[in-house]
């Protein structure tokens, strides 16, 4: 760790821990650094790309959304919506 880390603000630190492989990278990083076009596509079918995007829009200032946040809510409400009816379905099977 460098000797004046305490002021290095936490996104550079991050991005310092991310380099040096310390922490593992988000997928979506690791799909910008990737050779070919298979883990943008993994990371785009993965729901939780555009909750974080969301989160990380609402909590940081002056940060714009990668997908949109009109599209972010949706994909979260269309996930939800599929999740809660296949759990509603189970339930009443392995209820019974």
């Amino acid at each position: 760790m460098p000797a004046n880390w305490r002021w290095v603000s936490n996104l550079q630190q991050n991005k310092i821990l991310i380099e040096r492989q310390i922490i593992p990278a988000p997928v979506s990083v690791c799909a910008k650094r990737a050779t070919g076009d298979w883990l943008k596509v993994v990371s785009h079918l993965n729901p939780l790309t555009y909750v974080v995007d969301a989160l990380r829009t609402c909590m940081l200032a002056g940060s714009t959304s990668t997908f949109g946040l009109s599209l972010d809510y949706i994909v979260i409400l269309v996930t939800t919506t599929v999740l809660v009816l296949v759990g509603a379905r189970l339930y009443s099977r392995l209820a019974t």
